[in-house]
């Protein structure tokens, strides 16, 4: 059914209850033969369906809002404009070298990834201290790989235990 739809048996379902509240009010209604209604009951009705009337105009206000909405239909986050990466070497063995600082917009995360080629046995740490402890950073073997939702990567450190193995860091950006 579209929006259209919608807003038509909206507004049809609206006018009934605001003639039903009318008609209560104006005690225009009978009942039929040996039916009636005492006036409190009239009341608790007319406020029965002036409540329904408030929520239909909330459903329809709701319904206008919806529509001058404009969906992203490319999920969240939307699609990326372009690609920053960048690669650190760490010449020395357990000497921390810092990460540069990158922008990572809301919804994307920093990907840091040990080098595939680096030398068997090598371990590359990602620490958030220029402190080269091994017991407080997050070892990656080659290839691996390690995503951060972070947003400032200038407090980032990387280093190794083997000189010359490598971390690559890429992150997603939007113009």
């Amino acid at each position: 059914m579209g929006e259209k739809d919608t807003a038509i048996r909206l507004v049809a379902g609206y006018g009934a209850v605001m003639s039903t509240i009318a008609a209560f009010r104006s005690h225009a209604v009978e009942a039929g033969e040996g039916f009636t209604l005492d006036q409190e009951t009239k009341e608790l009705l007319a406020m029965i369906a002036e409540a329904n009337a408030s929520m239909l105009l909330g459903v329809a206000d709701i319904l206008v809002a919806l529509q001058a909405l404009q969906i992203n239909v490319q999920g969240f986050p939307p699609n990326a404009d372009y690609v920053v990466t960048t690669r650190i070497v760490c010449t020395l063995p357990n000497q921390s070298y810092p990460v540069p600082e990158l922008e990572v917009p809301e919804g994307f995360t920093l990907l840091i990834k040990a080098w595939p080629l680096n030398a068997v046995g090598s371990l590359v740490y990602v620490a958030t201290s220029p402190a080269p402890q091994a017991q407080m950073a997050w070892p990656l073997i080659p290839n691996e790989s390690l995503p951060y939702g972070i947003k400032n990567t200038s407090k980032l450190w990387v280093f190794s235990n083997i000189a010359g193995s490598q971390a690559v860091m890429t992150v997603e950006q939007r113009t």
